[in-house]
């Protein structure tokens, strides 16, 4: 169990009033404006011009990002934006509503770094970001987070207080680190990266793991530096492969080797980081399985198939694509 510091007091009793003043936001532009539409009415604007009207109203710009192919993005169509009560969370502001796939999605994901889907921003007249939502659960909690995001106050500066009065507070240390990552702020979150990893030397935490993925998606979706990435998921794996995210690292890794026609370099790093770890199922259950999609052979990679039906890792026919790895 990780030891915890909580925020301090005026902390929390900030994050309620800016909820609550939020709430207050909302029922007062619904009054302003009268009965809301039945779901929300996106706006046809480009970014640009969303920004020109934002600058002559004096409002925010919510930008919505989004993926056919992504499960959260359809719930939370769904659940809210195809509802009153996403009508009523939108009204005051200019709503936007981009396909990530589409020439104005990849066009904004070259401005702002949107490392996952759904991403909704919002923006001040200037385009500074104030704030976002990743990712989508449930509909309450989401409303919770619009109304603070529509308050129009940065949390960034309050976070910041924070953890300098809190530096061994891990969780907190990962919401300013990506924090900094969404605003660019590169340098600012590299320092608290290598923090987190201090602060979980074991990995049982799971602070070291999430910071460095965080910092690979964002050099590879954003920076478009798919070796500096490779170089990040390949530090994950070898400083902590029994976690978690070690599967993801092993796909990172295989897929950048595959690109680039370094597959054979890949088995021989996979292989040696197999060996060192022979009680890590899943790196072993991973390697096996990307290796063996591929065609690929190899007594080593045999050897982590066995390593993986020996720890219980993966389907029982483990022993059989063992059979296949080692085959000629």
């Amino acid at each position: 169990m990780r030891d915890t510091i909580e925020p301090r007091p005026r902390g929390v009793a900030t994050h309620r009033w800016i909820l609550f003043l939020g709430l207050l936001m909302l029922v007062g532009v619904a009054l302003r404006a009268g009965p809301a539409a039945a779901q929300v009415a996106w706006s046809a604007l480009s970014l640009d011009e969303a920004l020109a009207e934002a600058q002559e109203t004096g409002q925010l710009v919510l930008v919505d990002v989004f993926s056919d192919h992504c499960g959260g993005c359809g719930e939370q169509e769904a659940q809210v934006w195809s509802t009153m009560d996403g009508a009523v969370a939108v009204q005051g502001l200019i709503p936007l509503k981009l396909d990530s796939g589409s020439a104005a999605g990849q066009a904004l994901a070259r401005r702002y770094p949107v490392t996952g889907l759904p991403t909704v921003m919002a923006l001040d007249p200037d385009g500074a970001e104030i704030d976002r939502i990743v990712g989508y659960t449930r509909k309450s909690e989401f409303l919770d987070q619009m109304a603070l995001l529509r308050s129009g106050v940065d949390p960034v500066p309050e976070l910041e207080e924070q953890l300098a009065a809190n530096p061994g507070d891990g969780e907190l240390t990962l919401r300013v680190l990506q924090k900094y990552l969404d605003r660019q702020r590169l340098p600012e979150a590299q320092v608290l990266i290598e923090r987190a990893v201090v602060l979980d030397p074991d990995g049982k935490a799971m602070l070291a793991e999430r910071a460095l993925s965080a910092l690979a998606r964002y050099q590879d979706y954003f920076l478009l530096d798919p070796a500096a990435a490779d170089a990040t998921w390949r530090r994950l794996a070898e400083g902590y492969p029994e976690s978690s995210s070690v599967g993801a690292a092993i796909k990172e890794t295989f897929d950048y080797a595959k690109s680039n026609g370094q597959l054979e370099a890949w088995v021989t790093w996979a292989c040696g980081l197999t060996a060192k770890h022979p009680e890590a199922g899943r790196l072993s259950y991973n390697v096996a399985i990307f290796a063996s999609r591929s065609q690929l052979r190899g007594a080593c990679l045999a050897e982590a198939a066995r390593n993986a039906k020996r720890l219980g890792v993966g389907p029982a026919w483990m022993d059989s694509i063992a059979v296949v790895l080692e085959s000629k």
